[in-house]
């Protein structure tokens, strides 16, 4: 058996020295942060959405100066209110000077209003569905954002759970190579359905060993390489 499947955790430090070793200990210690307090409410988790989507075609300062407009301009996000808003209204909110001006992620505002209306009548809040979903198919979890939420891709979809407070790994080119060097056996670049539960058997094993969240595993094991 490898080592990192019989007790992973002296695996995870090695790889946290190597992390330490480039960053800084300071720098490496803040990154459980990247996870957000839990969503409070539908429009929490719309506002969340909405700006993954905006941060994947432009730069994240840019969205970040603007998203105070980006919350004025859809009512804080209201999930009801918006989804009655008649096409009028989406249509001034696509010359709205106050946000950034895409069409496509706009009209990807409307239809996940919808999605989390919809996941909010059936599971008391669409927080509560997010947070409900077992730790052991995270992966499924990050297939149904992919294909639930509109306007984000692989990576995106993974990385929007932590900006609603669900903790979870993103699977980046770094985190694969630093795992593979590790021994983990991965066979591709980690989209593979086998190659994906690999990846998160690991992480929940060293989460379980080490006490740290899945979002700073992630995040230290991509910052060793």
């Amino acid at each position: 058996m490898n080592d990192y499947a019989a007790d992973g955790s002296h695996v995870f430090e090695t790889i946290r020295e190597r992390a330490v070793a480039r960053k800084g200990v300071d720098h490496i210690e803040t990154q459980g942060s990247a996870l957000a307090p839990p969503a409070a409410d539908d429009g929490r988790v719309l506002s969340a959405i909405s700006k993954a989507v905006f941060y994947t075609g432009f730069s994240w300062k840019l969205v970040d100066r603007k998203w105070p407009g980006f919350e004025d301009a859809f009512d804080g996000f209201d999930v009801g209110w918006l989804n009655i808003r008649p096409d009028e209204f989406w249509d001034d909110r696509m010359r709205d000077p106050r946000i950034v001006r895409s069409p496509r992620r706009v009209a990807s505002i409307r239809r996940n209003a919808a999605m989390v209306s919809e996941l909010s009548s059936r599971y008391g809040g669409a927080s509560a569905f997010f947070a409900s979903w077992p730790d052991d198919d995270l992966t499924g979890l990050h297939s149904f954002v992919e294909k639930q939420i509109d306007g984000l891709g692989w990576y995106g979809s993974q990385f929007v759970l932590r900006m609603i407070g669900r903790d979870t790994f993103v699977i980046s080119p770094d985190l694969v190579a630093a795992l593979k060097l590790a021994g983990v056996p991965i066979e591709g670049a980690g989209r593979s359905k086998k190659d994906r539960k690999v990846v998160q058997d690991t992480l929940l094993r060293w989460r379980d060993q080490t006490g740290r969240s899945l979002t700073y595993l992630s995040r230290v094991v991509s910052l060793s390489l």
